[in-house]
């Protein structure tokens, strides 16, 4: 008997088709010269977490709550940030389990995401949400067994044009468009 369904529903970052495309070519070509074995991301699946809304949900969130969730974002003055991506690296401890292969920011590219997601958490509040937010600004490629130290990259210039809220559906590797928004200039 399989494990039931779970859900992590979150507030992402999108890159456009050619720069999932983009990466995702890079994080095949550093798999390759890393000796990684976990699969790369597919570029459709490529994001960057700015606000987790549910993690591991036993059931997709009601209707109610995406609505909140758009309104909050809806409301919220949103400016797209100027991120650059310029070191990888993997997160958690030595071990079996397997760890986030991740694309970092610099600390101009952090700032830019926090200012990016500091006008929502008084939005998300306003609704009646609950949000942890991201933290550490990155985009993971892939999971590997393997823990890699920090170490540069040539940098990726990515000023997001889209924001979405998404469905991940837990151990399936799919996630679904809720919503998304297009950010101002």
């Amino acid at each position: 008997m399989g494990q039931p369904p779970a859900y992590n529903f979150f507030l992402a970052l999108m890159p456009e088709h050619e720069e999932s495309r983009r990466i995702a070519a890079l994080a095949a070509q550093w798999r390759e010269a890393l000796g990684l074995r976990g699969e790369c991301f597919k570029p459709e699946r490529l994001h960057m977490t700015v606000a987790m809304l549910g993690k591991l949900l036993p059931k997709a969130p009601a209707g109610a709550v995406i609505d909140a969730a758009c309104a909050a974002v809806t409301s919220a003055r949103l400016s797209r940030p100027f991120l650059r991506l310029d070191h990888a690296t993997s997160f958690g401890k030595q071990g079996p389990q397997k760890k986030p292969f991740v694309l970092r920011c610099d600390e101009a590219g952090d700032a830019s995401f926090k200012a990016f997601a500091a006008p929502l958490g008084a939005v998300w509040q306003h609704v009646g949400l609950t949000v942890a937010p991201a933290g550490l600004a990155h985009m993971t490629l892939l999971y590997d067994r393997r823990k890699l130290e920090v170490f540069e990259i040539a940098p990726i210039h990515w000023h997001p044009r889209c924001c979405a809220l998404m469905l991940s559906h837990v151990g399936e590797s799919r996630h679904e468009r809720l919503a998304e928004w297009t950010l101002p200039d």
